[in-house]
């Protein structure tokens, strides 16, 4: 599964260079906010109401999958750099700066298994859902919001203009740093050792447990960001800097100190 909530920073990164991407953040934690409770009166409501059309909701996934991903871009650009050097990277530069590693079937799958994972019961490997038609509410409305559509999502809009609420967050304090985030500063350079440092923070959350709690702070996060830069959307080593300062975050207890500083001070550098 190329997003899911071992390795989260994978789906904020992606976000942040989609044009929707605020808006499916928003979506995102709308879902992890549901309760039990709310499942079910959703489950009644959308059972109500007439669906927007898996048709459609399929058709508008087919038609994202034929958008050029990152590591097909990558992979391009490197067979060309054999032949015609660093050349090759030239016209490519954008066109990588903008492309994402997964796309709407992936953002779908994480939605339906992993942020709702309480709409399913699971026995061993067996998964049943318990309430189909909110999986498939909230999956037109997220489907609609990447997609820029109005046709379909109504039954996901409508609740969520009627029950605005985000999920609790387990470190509000990293997420309040990034909306002091100077917009002027300098943006510091992403080390080379960042991802293997995040993935070392990416492991330690999965070990103590703080999955949801790390993706929930992730996509808060994002949120905040994007409204620090706005209009302009975040630059990718802005990203990067607040998706490994909210993981050492989460997993500060389990993290090695020069590890823990080498995902932090970055982060610091761009604080008032």
């Amino acid at each position: 599964m190329v997003y899911s909530l071992v390795n989260t920073p994978t789906l904020v990164r992606d976000l942040a260079r989609l044009p929707a991407g605020a808006a499916l953040a928003a979506d995102l934690l709308q879902a992890f906010a549901l309760t039990p409770p709310d499942l079910d009166v959703l489950e009644a409501r959308a059972r109500r109401q007439p669906g927007d059309g898996a048709a459609r909701r399929a058709a508008l996934i087919r038609a994202d999958g034929e958008r050029v991903r990152a590591h097909a871009v990558l992979g391009a650009v490197r067979s060309a750099a054999d032949s015609h050097g660093l050349a090759a990277y030239r016209g490519s530069v954008d066109l990588l700066a903008t492309a994402t590693i997964g796309g709407l079937d992936d953002i779908v799958r994480f939605l339906r298994h992993e942020v709702l994972a309480d709409a399913w019961a699971r026995t061993d490997d067996v998964a049943v859902g318990t309430h189909p038609a909110v999986v498939d509410a909230v999956t037109d409305g997220v489907v609609a919001t990447y997609a820029r559509r109005a046709d379909i999502g109504r039954a996901w809009r409508h609740w969520c203009a009627v029950h605005p609420a985000a999920p609790a967050l387990a470190y509000p304090l990293v997420v309040d740093l990034v909306r002091r985030i100077d917009p002027t500063a300098r943006r510091p350079v992403v080390p080379a050792d960042w991802a293997a440092h995040v993935h070392e923070a990416c492991w330690a959350v999965h070990l103590a447990g703080r999955e949801r709690a790390a993706a929930v702070t992730q996509l808060a996060a994002l949120r905040a960001l994007f409204a620090v830069t706005a209009p302009a959307p975040p630059g990718h080593a802005l990203v990067a800097t607040v998706v490994a300062a909210v993981h050492a975050s989460v997993g500060s207890d389990l993290l090695a100190p020069d590890g823990y500083d080498a995902l932090m001070q970055p982060f610091f550098s761009l604080l008032p």
